[in-house]
């Protein structure tokens, strides 16, 4: 349908704003009608409703531009996904792995490979998984709220911690496709295409991004530390990268504050652990070790006190995080956040442990299609 369609509606309606109290329907409806994030089984509803209530003239205009308004906020609703105590990074890793699948949501960052494909399409079934998985598969808010920032409109924060207010509810991405033969918002290089390089970079460390990430990070401790990068340009995993930089940013900060040892050694370490891949990210502060047992230092965390608990709390759902040290002299890893059969301590061989070591544990699906 398109706006014109919507005018013997109430074809005596004025040109007046929403905000003047005296609306002017036909407007309101249009753009509602055809705004993309407006199913099109909620246009035929809210069609059907207009001409019924009108025709039987049950209602006044106002009562059914309520009722309009009342489905619509319904309809936007975000519902509410799964995020928990329980959270934990495979389960992230599987609904991750939407990105890599066509019936997924592979068509937010990657131009269709079919000539069939519209925008309203991909749209319609991006959100339909979206809403689905999110219900099913628990993950952090952090990653459910930047997706669904994307798809259906409002300011997001990108992995180079600046805002964003584009995406695909925007009606221009709309009316550019239809005017240009469907084509995906990806093929307008240097426009559109930006926008979704940005979400992309910020749902996925590709490489190198990594090391470039890390030396932004460091960048101000460079005059007191030396820092050595192992192996980060290789790094390629799907995670919330805005957050997890924040995170990073965060121990390496610890680490300058509270220990004096000037060489910090960041590398990259990919594996596997059953059906997922691991992406590892090893912090260690080299010939630095921690003054305290290992349990007043847990039994500090415990309490939910201090930087490891603050941390862990925001951590929780992307990765499992390790921390290798000799605790008053003794060997031991310290499973701070890890799989539900995972000891808390493990005690470890003291010639492995070269200094005050961070483990994040990231989890990757390679099931392309």
């Amino acid at each position: 349908m398109k706006s014109s369609e919507y005018d013997i509606l109430w074809p005596d309606e004025g040109t007046a704003s929403l905000d003047s109290g005296k609306p002017n329907y036909n407007a309101f409806i249009s753009g509602l009608l055809s705004n993309p994030s407006t199913t099109r089984e909620d246009r035929e509803r809210i069609v059907a409703l207009l001409l019924k209530e009108r025709d039987k003239g049950f209602v006044t205009k106002e009562e059914v531009l309520k009722m309009i308004e009342e489905l619509v906020r319904k309809r936007r609703i975000p519902p509410k996904p799964v995020y928990n105590k329980d959270l934990n990074p495979k389960s992230t890793a599987d609904f991750m792995s939407l990105f890599d699948k066509r019936d997924g949501l592979k068509y937010l960052t990657h131009n269709y490979d079919s000539s069939t494909m519209t925008l309203e399409k991909m749209l319609n079934q991006a959100r339909s998984v979206f809403v689905e998985q999110a219900k099913t598969i628990s993950i952090p808010k952090q990653i459910w709220s930047l997706i669904h920032t994307f798809l259906n409109g409002g300011e997001w924060i990108d992995f180079n911690d600046e805002k964003c207010n584009e995406g695909y509810s925007i009606q221009r991405w709309m009316d550019w496709s239809a005017q240009n033969d469907n084509m995906h918002p990806i093929t307008d290089i240097g426009g559109m295409e930006q926008t979704i390089q940005r979400f992309r970079h910020t749902v996925r460390i590709v490489a190198p991004d990594l090391e470039t990430l890390m030396k932004q990070i460091t960048k101000p401790f460079e005059k007191t530390f030396k820092f050595d990068y192992i192996h980060l340009d290789k790094a390629d995993f799907y995670t919330h990268v805005y957050v997890i930089k924040r995170r990073i940013k965060e121990i390496i900060k610890d680490l300058v504050d509270h220990h004096g040892h000037k060489e910090i050694q960041i590398m990259y370490k990919p594996g596997l652990d059953g059906d997922y891949h691991t992406r590892k990210i090893i912090i260690t502060q080299k010939g630095s070790f921690s003054a305290k047992g290992i349990d007043e230092v847990i039994e500090r965390f415990n309490s939910g006190a201090g930087f490891f608990a603050e941390n862990a709390d925001k951590l929780r759902g992307y990765c499992n995080w390790s921390v290798e040290s000799l605790w008053d002299g003794q060997p031991f890893r310290w499973n701070i956040l890890a799989d539900a059969a995972t000891d808390t301590k493990e005690m470890i061989e003291k010639d492995s442990v070269a200094g005050f070591a961070h483990i994040l544990t990231f989890y990757y699906i390679d099931n392309k299609d």
